[in-house]
């Protein structure tokens, strides 16, 4: 094997650690992204139950009205 065969290997491994790290990287920030949406609607769920429902605290329970988007 020529050393211009082993250096092109190298750059194709190369590239393709790249690319992983790439991806990877992309489903990470998609990750984060979604869990701040999710926290968002959580807050925003809260923030509704807290203002329209009423605490039941024998049954450990909310009463809330029926939710119409």
């Amino acid at each position: 094997m020529k050393f211009a065969d082993v250096m092109n290997i190298t750059k194709v491994n190369m590239m393709i650690s790249k690319t992983t790290i790439a991806v990877m990287i992309s489903f990470f920030l998609v990750w984060v992204v979604a869990m701040l949406w999710h926290a968002e609607q959580q807050n925003k769920a809260n923030e509704w139950i807290s203002e329209n429902c009423i605490a039941d605290t024998v049954n450990q329970e909310f009463i809330c009205p029926d939710y119409e988007k």
